[in-house]
């Protein structure tokens, strides 16, 4: 679903050169979900970013869903942005001008899908994370908690096969923090998702299946199946490497 080969990503700070990522090779199978972790500045952010087609590579290769990115101009990237991939984001994102149901149904306005059918699968979507009497309300007015089931609601708008998640309960208390990750693993479950949660949170990592943990832009554990790490591969109980089921 997900492949990197040999992906760098350098960043220019005046006249010095920022290896953010370094020879990455990750090869992420259909329905995973796996927490991405490390200490802030190990290019946590920037693998996420590169596997959206949100930034791209300065060596090496991006596959997602059989696609490389990299052939894609910026509106075929836009398009398969908005058709194959899900976003959560620590800090919402969601516009204040707009009710939530128009910010759910946002994505699908840019699709040229009809407003009737939006709104109709917004309405679902609100119901499935609990929200449905919240569908005229703005965002000022949600609590924190609230505004990220509504990300999570707009993020599934598309019925997109992967959703990538920039620590999704960083902005959180630890309760409603726990109530976000279970909605997300509960949904992506019962859609067959692959899903990618970047998080500090030991918490959030610890109920993840699958962990890849980056250090000074190297992964240094990758138990998703046949990716390509840096150090020991962690092995299970039978002696075999775990993989995504």
């Amino acid at each position: 679903m997900i492949r990197l080969t040999k992906v760098s990503r350098i960043y220019q700070d005046g006249a010095r050169s920022v290896k953010a990522l370094d020879g990455v090779g990750l090869d992420i199978p259909v329905g995973c979900v796996a927490a991405l972790t490390g200490k802030s500045g190990s290019g946590k952010s920037t693998l996420l970013h590169l596997m959206g087609g949100l930034e791209w590579p300065s060596e090496g290769r991006v596959t997602v869903a059989g696609v490389n990115l990299d052939d894609l101009n910026d509106r075929a990237r836009t398009r398969f942005r908005l058709t194959t991939i899900g976003f959560v984001f620590q800090f919402f994102h969601l516009l204040p001008s707009l009710s939530v149901l128009e910010n759910l149904t946002l994505p699908a306005e840019l699709a040229s899908i009809s407003l009737r059918k939006a709104r109709s699968k917004a309405a679902h979507l609100l119901e499935e994370v609990g929200l449905p009497q919240l569908a005229g309300t703005y965002p000022e007015r949600l609590s924190a908690g609230e505004q990220q089931r509504v990300a999570i609601a707009r993020g599934l708008m598309m019925d997109p096969p992967i959703l990538l998640a920039d620590e999704p309960t960083g902005n959180l208390d630890s309760e409603t923090g726990q109530q976000i990750i279970a909605l997300i693993h509960r949904l992506a479950g019962e859609r067959g998702m692959t899903v990618i949660l970047a998080s500090h949170s030991p918490e959030l990592v610890a109920q993840c299946p699958h962990r890849i943990e980056l250090h000074d832009g190297r992964i240094i554990h990758d138990d998703t199946g046949s990716g390509s790490q840096v150090g020991p591969h962690p092995r299970s109980s039978t002696g075999k490497t775990p993989i995504c089921l």
